[in-house]
This record gives C-alpha cells, structure tokens and sequence, in this order.
C-alpha cells in the first residue's frame, strides 16, 4: 500500500523557512522537502513515518509551499516551471489592482496534478487547511483509491469546501464529525497525538528554571476566551508567549504583544515547552466544549505539566488533577498557576504521570493503527486497496 499526504503549509511556516534560508532554493527539489520536513512542524510526517512497521510507504507534497513546487516544477514539468515564471507579471497586477491574494492558485492546482498523477497512491491523505476547488478532487481521485480528509480545525469560512467530495473524513473533534454525519458524509473519529521520535530527537531539561509559558495563536477573531484569559494572567503574574504575528492595531492582543517571545514550531517548539513547568492549553472558541487539540498531547509528551480550560470530554484522554490540571475560569487558573508553583512535587508528578500516559497511548504509532482499522472497517476500501 502506498500513502502520499498533503501537508498544510500551516501559519506559512515552510515558506518563511525560505525566507529566512536564502540560499535554500538552489538545492534539488528532494532536498528542499527532506529538509522541511525533517523540522517536524505541526504533522509533518508522522503518520506516514509511524506506518512504516506496517510496511506502507509514504510520499509527502506540500501544495502551497509555492517556492518548493516551483523546483518540482522546473525539474519535472518545464511547461508548467515556464507558467510559473512567466506568470508573475499578470500575478502581480491580480494582487495589487483586484485584490486577488492566491495568484498561484491555478499553476499550483495544474503543478499538484501532474505530482499525483506521477506517483499514482492508493491513498491520498489530505491535512486541514488546503483548499482545492470540486473539479480538482474529481481530478485527483482519478489517480488515487481511496481520498481521505483529515479535519481537525474550525469550518469557519470553509462552508463552501467541497468536503462531500471525500471518501472519508477523519476529524478529532466530536462536534465537526457530529456536523458531517448529519450532512451524510462518511467521518471516522481520530484523535490527535504526539510523535515518539520528536520527542527523542529533543533535549531533555531536568532542571526546569522557567515558570508558565502558553504556545499558539492570538487571533482576537476566534480565540475570544484565549485572549481574554491571557490578558487577565498577564495583569497579575508573567508568562512567556510564542505566537504567529498579530494584527498590532486589535487593542486585546497589545498587552500579549509585549510579553512576545518570539514564534516557534516543530522541534523548537518542544525544545521550549521543555524549558517550563507549565504550560497553558486555551482552546478556539468553537472548540470549547470539546478537546481534541494537538497541544494536549504536545504539552504531556514534553514532560511539562498541563494546564488546560476543563472540557467535558478530557477525561477520556488524561486523568484530572492526576495527569493534568484544569481550570474552570480565569480566576481559578491564576490560583492553579500560584498554587502548583508553589507545591514544586505535587506539579512534577503530575507533569511526569501525564509524560507516561501520553507515550503510552497518545503518539501517532498508535493513531497510524487506528487509521488503518478505520480504513479496513468498510469492506469496499479493503478490496479497493
């Protein structure tokens, strides 16, 4: 069985990493994508890495890393490398004068075509975030078995995707698959997790010195309750903030702005949550009553103790008070934060129970299984693959 996943170019992480690395583009297409991967940002490969030992092998395309498909282009496909070129004049002109952001958006569509139809997998597992138009999925699906969507994120103004298009959703969200399965379209529950090897490939900190540190976005849009929490810990104690670029001119998130410490992702990102005691998880607004975000596992895994906003349902993932530690409000997460400080023991037990129980369960060797399984349990998939 052959697997190819599309990756989400998630916060643009892979094409600041060419901004940032300027000589990177001169290296060979292979090159470019091991080496991004390799920083093992937000999925990255690990589905694909943990379904080796089951002997499936695994291809990787990030369609909207724009600068990594121009050099599959330029070595691959000259007509389209030729499009990509000499395009940027009228590309320019759509973006200034109508306003049209994705101006690759159709030689990227043609780029990604020609890719899938080169290597022609059974299954094709797409990530969050890509958008492709209904008339490119039909496309796709002439060149692959089975296309599978994974959907962990807010719908939000993704209404119009074509997501019944898909032979299959898999969500971590018990709300998003509620809202497909009564739309019809065929969801399977999996649940986001944390990668053995990531964590392996880290420095461990036995002498944590820092105190509380919250990792991820402040968009005042749909991280309302995010925002305000912050803003109210950050009248009364410090806590050190990693987060994407926010819009300076919103007044909520000025006061977050100031105690910025930069953005991090993939292995930094474990680096740093290694340095804390606690972290924070606040999930989006439309994900309030429901937990099943990535950040869960991250933190456990990292060995730092968790302190996330109580949802009904974490106690099927973690147990409270035991592998981590949760708040009802922002009162009561600042007496958690004051009280866990000060009872150094109490926070390392927790925060090393909640390491096991993570490594244990939570890690995509065991979701790559359980995808499988989900995969298997139609009889029309197992005979199409």
């Amino acid at each position: 069985m052959k697997f190819l996943f599309l990756l989400e170019n998630y916060n643009w992480y892979y094409t600041n990493y060419y901004n940032a690395n300027n000589t990177f583009e001169k290296k060979t297409y292979t090159e470019q994508l091991e080496s991004l991967i390799v920083q093992q940002y937000y999925q990255s490969d690990s589905i694909g890495n943990s379904l080796k030992e089951h002997n499936i092998s695994s291809n990787y395309i990030i369609p909207h890393c724009y600068p990594l498909q121009k050099s599959w282009a330029k070595e691959n496909n000259i007509v389209m490398y030729l499009k990509w070129l000499c395009g940027k004049p009228l590309r320019s002109i759509k973006a200034r004068v109508f306003g049209k952001m994705d101006t690759y958006q159709a030689i990227a569509e043609k780029t990604l075509l020609h890719q899938i139809k080169e290597i022609k997998p059974d299954v094709l597992y797409i990530h969050s975030g890509i958008w492709l138009e209904k008339n490119v999925i039909q496309k796709i699906k002439l060149n692959c078995k089975l296309l599978i969507l994974q959907w962990s994120c807010s719908i939000g103004n993704w209404t119009t995707f074509p997501f019944e298009s898909f032979d299959l959703i898999c969500t971590s969200s018990n709300s998003i698959q509620k809202h497909f399965i009564q739309k019809n379209i065929n969801t399977h529950f999996l649940q986001q997790a944390v990668e053995k090897r990531t964590l392996l490939n880290t420095t461990d900190n036995k002498e944590r010195t820092k105190n509380i540190v919250f990792i991820g976005s402040v968009n005042p849009s749909i991280h309302k309750k995010r925002v305000s929490i912050l803003n109210f810990l950050l009248e009364h104690i410090s806590i050190d903030i990693y987060c994407p670029e926010s819009n300076t001119n919103e007044l909520s998130t000025k006061n977050i702005m100031l105690h910025k410490k930069g953005c991090v992702g993939g292995k930094e990102m474990f680096e740093t949550y290694k340095k804390y005691k606690v972290a924070l998880h606040i999930p989006g607004d439309e994900f309030l009553a429901d937990a099943g975000a990535k950040r869960l596992f991250e933190v456990t895994g990292s060995g730092t103790m968790l302190l996330t906003l109580h949802q009904e349902n974490i106690s099927e993932y973690f147990e409270i008070g035991k592998e981590l530690a949760t708040f009802t409000d922002e009162n009561d997460c600042l007496q958690k934060i004051n009280y866990y400080l000060q009872h150094q023991y109490e926070l390392q037990k927790i925060a090393e129970a909640g390491r096991i129980r993570t490594l244990k369960e939570h890690t995509f060797e065991n979701r790559a299984k359980q995808l499988l399984d989900i995969i298997n349990k139609t009889s029309r998939y197992k005979q199409s693959i």
